[in-house]
């Protein structure tokens, strides 16, 4: 998530009386357009899906190009169906999956 969407999170979390857990992290990315950048935080966020919720770790981008991007070990969690012609998704399954873990043997 970008730094303007975390500042938008962080205050309606404070407005409703919720808790806000930014952690420090050290996460190196090439990106495919840029020369490289580093993610500094990462927070668990619950994220409501249709009528699923689960709580998922974002990391947050210095960059404000985009407010949210939606990673890979995401999308795993749904199973998904993407139609990139009609831009739909659909999810297969009734709960969000584990969290696969990052050393886990799948390839990203």
């Amino acid at each position: 998530m970008s730094t303007e969407l975390l500042e938008e999170v962080q205050s309606r979390t404070k407005r409703s009386n919720g808790t806000f857990k930014l952690q420090r992290c050290e996460l190196n990315l090439q990106a495919y357009s840029h020369t490289g950048l580093q993610l500094k935080h990462v927070a668990p966020i619950r994220l409501t899906v249709g009528p699923m919720n689960l709580v998922h770790p974002v990391y947050v981008s210095p960059l404000n190009t985009y407010p949210l991007l939606i990673g890979k070990d995401l999308l795993n969690r749904f199973e998904p169906l993407i139609d990139f012609k009609h831009l739909k998704i659909w999810t297969q399954v009734r709960e969000p999956l584990p969290l696969q873990s990052v050393n886990s043997n799948e390839s990203q």
